[in-house]
């Protein structure tokens, strides 16, 4: 794992496995990439190629974050308590939106 990824290893140990899925499609969703070795984003300068939504894609920039509230932040979410990190919390911060 990359020395600054940190946050995103901090998030992943302490929220059950649909909290790591939510977090995941919100990273897709700011047009991130979060998995188990950093928050990934495309360096600004980025164009398109025909290889750009490969897995293996290189093209991706390591996001630093030193703490889990580098990881909220950058995807534009309130930081979640590691106690809350479950699906309980997703429910209902989901329905909280509906309304």
């Amino acid at each position: 794992m990359p020395s600054g990824s940190k946050g995103t290893a901090l998030v992943g140990m302490t929220g059950d496995v649909e909290f790591v899925r939510y977090m995941r499609s919100q990273a897709s969703k700011a047009g991130a990439r979060l998995n188990d070795h950093g928050l990934w984003r495309r360096p600004k300068d980025w164009t398109w190629s025909e290889r750009s939504d490969t897995k293996d894609d290189t093209e991706w920039e390591l996001v630093e974050t030193t703490g889990e509230k580098d990881v909220f932040k950058e995807l534009g979410l309130d930081p979640v308590e590691p106690a809350r990190r479950n699906l309980r919390y997703i429910v209902s911060n989901s329905s909280r939106r509906q309304n």
